[in-house]
């Protein structure tokens, strides 16, 4: 897969409210994360420098800033990130001293020869130009530090869904349900206050809708997973509910715009994610630029969530 050069706004509109991870909160894929870089973590003892690439809202800080308490240690940690993250504060840390470069693509910022001692990256190192990330990491790393990077492959469960959910927002967008409900909305703000009980074109569009989501609940039967569509549909369909018929048309109109709007970056941010998921021979070829760079131990491993999929593990060392 080529590197992709990628608009951010899509991921600046997730981290802009402080979410810490970009999967939904809840699935068991969080806890398996968390528990992978706690235990990696521990185990780089000597680690007090760290960089985190494509760092989002710092979720690796406070796994990091917990272990690190944990052993009495402080630790120099600095994320980086190409959005407009909004990470915690540094006086919610206990034994990091962080510092957060937003904004900012990896391959732009500088730092010094051998200044970390540990190079972590959560499903970032993809999005980047891996090439030159390689290079710089090799020279950003002290000799005898480690690489840890968790990257989204072509076969995980999280890329797998992707590609679902992606193709129920393709079927969802050629329905048209979005720009419908758009026009009912329209036309019930524009008869608010006739004395008419019924009007013709609103009940035509009304059928409309009705006969769309038929058509889409047919659809979503014969899908292999169809819960993104169908929970996006009741969604949606909520702003015709009886209970919000005393919310002005106009009001849910804009609410249909931010919702249509959401949609639009979530099928973005999906949509990058799949394209930079890594294959098996991108996989090879960027071990090798690991082993060509002066790394050693250069390894390769799925991490599994409860049999599943959840992405590659690489890790690498710089030779002492």
């Amino acid at each position: 897969m080529n590197d992709l050069e990628l608009d951010t706004t899509e991921w600046d509109q997730l981290w802009i409210f402080g979410r810490e991870n970009a999967l939904r909160s809840g699935v068991a894929a969080n806890e398996s994360l968390e528990n992978f870089w706690r235990t990696a973590f521990s185990a780089k003892h000597g680690a007090t420098r760290l960089l985190d690439i494509a760092c989002g809202n710092g979720a690796l800080a406070r796994y990091l800033d917990q272990v690190g308490d944990s052993e009495n240690k402080s630790i120099e940690y600095i994320g980086v990130d190409s959005a407009r993250i909004n990470p915690p504060e540094a006086k919610t840390f206990q034994a990091l001293v962080p510092k957060f470069l937003a904004n900012k693509n990896i391959e732009d910022v500088s730092f010094q020869p051998g200044q970390f001692d540990l190079v972590v990256s959560q499903f970032g190192f993809e999005y980047c130009r891996k090439d030159r990330v390689i290079e710089l990491v090799s020279d950003w790393l002290r000799p005898g530090g480690h690489v840890i990077f968790v990257v989204h492959s072509e076969t995980s469960a999280i890329t797998l869904e992707s590609k679902q959910i992606l193709e129920q927002l393709r079927i969802l967008e050629e329905s048209a349900l979005i720009p419908l409900l758009f026009r009912l909305l329209v036309r019930l703000e524009a008869i608010a206050h006739s004395q008419d009980q019924k009007d013709a074109e609103a009940e035509h569009l009304r059928q409309r809708i009705n006969g769309t989501c038929s058509n889409l609940e047919e659809i979503a039967g014969y899908l292999h997973e169809s819960q993104f569509l169908i929970a996006t549909m009741g969604l949606l369909l909520s702003l015709l509910a009886s209970e919000r018929a005393h919310i002005p048309a106009v009001v849910r109109k804009e609410n249909l715009v931010k919702l249509s709007t959401s949609l639009q970056y979530q099928q973005t941010r999906l949509r990058q994610q799949f394209d930079c998921a890594l294959g098996v021979e991108e996989m090879t070829r960027i071990k090798a630029l690991w082993s060509d760079g002066g790394f050693s131990d250069v390894t390769s491993e799925a991490l599994t969530c409860e049999g599943e999929e959840l992405g590659e593990v690489i890790r690498a060392s710089k030779a002492s």
